[in-house]
């Protein structure tokens, strides 16, 4: 098996990645966790606000996200009491003694429509653009999940543009791209329809997707016509340079009492439809992950990939994707003719 980076990917890619779920970190609480090879604490103020700082305490090396508790609007070091406030500051000792001039060094964090994300670039510099925050009115809570996979960000994420797997793999039929790709900055946008089988139906989608770097996909569908309304997201975070934490998230738009899915479940009241679809949904999509797993563990990144017509608009996605490696933001080794295929390309018809 080929770890993650050893075939050409840089293991940490720049942007903002999701780092926790917002009902994992209730007021006070602190949780450690691993990020682009480096330990971080979580926590979050008396007051309601997330601040992600580097674990390690800078008077003894204790680690804050064992043992450390929430003070106010300060992180209390388990070891001497040290605290530390949301910039990083040491503002106090277990002595009652001046603090030092000392601090933890904070990380931009940005929470949102009940995700916790972290930016990661070169020296920690500033953001320069941020993950849109989704309107939440109307729409069910988000059903979420958490698998552990050995494998890079750039492979999963690239799923979104892999039209060709779609079918081959997960068995969906009909798979059209309905409108050119739309790249702008960090973000890059498709539109594709299929057949797939849910639940024992097959179901027509009508498929968007909105990519925020590598860390953040948004995948909005249209079920049977616009019955049914849901937001998927797909979220990979690489842990270290080997494993990756890969997050599923799924929500639909609340279904009103009666709303027309199918005649059996018209008197089933609409806010446990709404729980009923959102769940049905939520595993064949987890069922597809797992199809996809075992190929991104074992495969291999491959720099000059031989594609083909039906594969998608994976030629144009790969060059965007450059912009998020500082060590290939100037490579042109994908602009080779053999790349150049048309980003309309489709993937299996049924």
């Amino acid at each position: 098996m080929v770890e993650p980076g050893s075939a050409g990917l840089p293991p940490f890619p720049d942007g903002w990645f999701v780092i926790g779920f917002d009902d994992e970190l209730p007021a006070r609480r602190v949780i450690a966790r691993r990020f682009m090879g480096q330990e971080l604490v979580l926590y979050r103020t008396e007051s309601g606000r997330v601040c992600v700082s580097d674990a390690h305490c800078p008077h003894l090396g204790a680690h804050l996200g064992h043992g450390g508790t929430v003070v106010g609007e300060s992180i209390r070091c388990p070891f001497h009491g040290f605290r530390f406030d949301p910039t990083g500051a040491c503002v106090a000792t277990g002595y009652g003694t001046k603090p030092p001039a000392v601090r933890i060094e904070p990380w931009p964090v940005h929470e949102t429509h009940g995700l916790i994300l972290v930016h990661h670039a070169p020296d920690r510099a500033a953001p320069t653009w941020r993950v849109p925050d989704l309107a939440q009115d109307g729409w069910t809570q988000f059903l979420h999940r958490t698998y552990t996979i050995r494998a890079h960000p750039q492979e999963s994420t690239e799923n979104s543009v892999d039209l060709g797997h779609f079918g081959l793999l997960h068995g969906f039929r009909s798979v059209e791209m309905t409108e050119e790709p739309v790249v702008d900055g960090a973000y890059l946008s498709t539109r594709y329809t299929a057949r797939w089988m849910v639940a024992s139906r097959e179901i027509p989608f009508a498929f968007r997707t909105h990519i925020h770097g590598l860390g953040y996909s948004l995948v909005e569908a249209k079920v049977a016509g616009g019955v049914v309304e849901l937001r998927l997201l797909v979220l990979p975070t690489p842990l270290d340079a080997r494993e990756s934490a890969l997050r599923l998230a799924l929500q639909v738009r609340r279904i009103p009492h009666g709303g027309v899915i199918h005649r059996s479940l018209r008197a089933v009241p609409g806010r446990a439809l709404s729980a009923m679809v959102a769940r049905a949904l939520f595993e064949a999509f987890a069922r597809a992950t797992h199809q996809d797993v075992p190929i991104w563990e074992h495969k291999r990144f491959l720099e000059r990939p031989a594609l083909a017509k039906g594969d998608g608009p994976i030629a144009l996605y790969r060059r965007w994707a450059r912009q998020f490696y500082p060590e290939r933001r100037d490579d042109t080794a994908d602009e080779r003719p053999a790349l150049r295929l048309a980003a309309t390309s489709v993937g299996v018809q049924g």
